[in-house]
Order: structure tokens, then sequence, then C-alpha cells
């Protein structure tokens, strides 16, 4: 009986634990004061509501409807809610591409770190309770607001660049982690904006790509296509040295320190 009763409780635990919503989505809801309801309801169709945000841009040009769409879409945030709605989850997800990148990202001993894409801002929580002084980097619009907002809500010190989504990416400061996931299909010059990440890793730094290779589809109009041998060649050529994962979508890579 006292089994049968524990496996009850077990079982009662493990299914709220299932239904919970997930610290980010509990703090959207506060943030944009959409009921949660509505938000599971939304991240479950995300991407016929993004097209139609899309499709209803008047532009023809790519890269000018990407201006359009990421600054003022109402449901890009729910792709990013739907993968990353607590820290379990998304360091779950990252040790299923690779359980490697949670452990160099903890374990370098640098502490600049910055965060390329950094979405509603969970890895760079992830980061800052890792010791690290935090750089996010995202583009204007709902995302980033949210970010500002959850950081200011929990107290997590982060430095904020807010960069235009179609323009060639320029970076002044130098860092000793730079993490990026599934960011770089969605920039005009998935290759350019590599060499340029990778040309501000520091000594002995790391970086971190994850990317989706998958180009345009019929769930993601926006995406662009990634030719990772190239974009990989533009990381090598800035004289990073591959850790794991070259020419796949998980890849990381180290700049070794220059003999002076």
């Amino acid at each position: 009986m006292k089994n049968a009763l524990r496996y009850l409780l077990s079982a009662c635990a493990l299914r709220k634990r299932a239904e919970s919503p997930g610290p980010v989505l509990q703090d959207f809801s506060e943030f944009s004061g959409i009921p949660l309801s509505t938000i599971r309801a939304r991240i479950k169709k995300f991407p016929s509501l993004m097209n139609r945000e899309w499709d209803r841009i008047p532009s023809h040009d790519h890269t000018g409807k990407a201006r359009e769409f990421y600054s003022g879409s109402e449901y890009y945030i729910y792709d990013l809610l739907s993968y990353n709605p607590g820290k379990e989850k998304l360091i779950a997800k990252l040790n299923r591409f690779n359980p490697g990148i949670i452990k160099l990202v903890r374990e370098h001993p640098g502490k600049e770190f910055l965060e390329f894409g950094g979405g509603t801002g969970l890895f760079c929580e992830i980061a800052c309770e890792f010791g690290k002084h935090v750089t996010y980097l995202d583009v204007p619009g709902k995302i980033s607001d949210f970010a500002r907002w959850r950081f200011n809500k929990h107290g997590i010190r982060a430095d904020i660049i807010i960069v235009d989504p179609v323009m060639p990416l320029e970076l002044n400061g130098q860092y000793d982690i730079i993490f990026t996931d599934a960011a770089l299909e969605h920039v005009v010059d998935p290759v350019q904006a590599a060499g340029e990440l990778s040309s501000h890793v520091r000594d002995n730094g790391l970086l971190v790509l994850l990317i989706d290779l998958s180009g345009p589809s019929d769930k993601f109009h926006m995406h662009r296509a990634c030719d990772i041998e190239a974009i990989h060649g533009a990381v090598k050529s800035s004289g990073l040295r591959n850790l794991f994962g070259e020419h796949t979508y998980c890849s990381a890579w180290k700049k070794d320190m220059r003999n002076e």
C-alpha cells in the first residue's frame, strides 16, 4: 500500500512538472500581459503565425522583409519560447547536441562572454551563474525588449548590444567566449558574421557555433541557406582550431595562444 501511494505521489509530481509552463514562459506572461493558455496555444502553431506575418510584409526583397519582420514580429518570440522555456530544458538540449558545450563554457577561465543572438537571454543568465561577465547581442524588437526586462527583473548584470538585422556585423570588443545558438541562419551573410565573430575571440578563447542548416522552408521562410564549409572556413581563417563538430551544425573552436 505504501509503495502504491509513493508511486501515485511520484507520478503526480512528474505530471505536474511536465505541465509546468517553465519560468521563461511565466516571465513572458507577466511581461506581455498574455495569459499562459494563449502563450501555450501560440507556441503550438508558431510557424504558421510567423509565416503569415512574413507573407504580409509588402517588400519583395528578402533583406527588406527581414528588417521589418524581426523588428516588428509579434509571433517570432514563440519560436524561442517553444525550445527554451527554462534553464533545465535549454541545458538538456545543448547536452543532446554535445555534452561538451556546457563544460567548455563553465570551465573556461575567461570571464568575458558574448552571446550573438541572445534571444530571451536565458543562456546569458546561465553564463552569468557560471561567473561570466555577460554581453547580450540581438536585434531590436519584442525579443530583445523581453530579454532586457528579464535581466532587470532577475538582477542579471548584462551589457546589451542591439544591431541592425540586415547590416554586416561589426563588433568592437574582444571576448573569451562567444556563443551563438540558431542565429547565423537569420543573418544576411552568415559567412561574414562568422568571420567577424571569430576575429573578436581572444587568445585562448572559445567560439561555440550552433547553426540550423535546413535553409529556407515552408516552416521558416525567413531562414537563410548556410554553407557550413564556407562558414567554418571563415572561422579557421581567423586562426581558430576546431575542437569538435567541424562541418556540422554543432561545433566548438579555440584560438590558441600566439607565440610572441
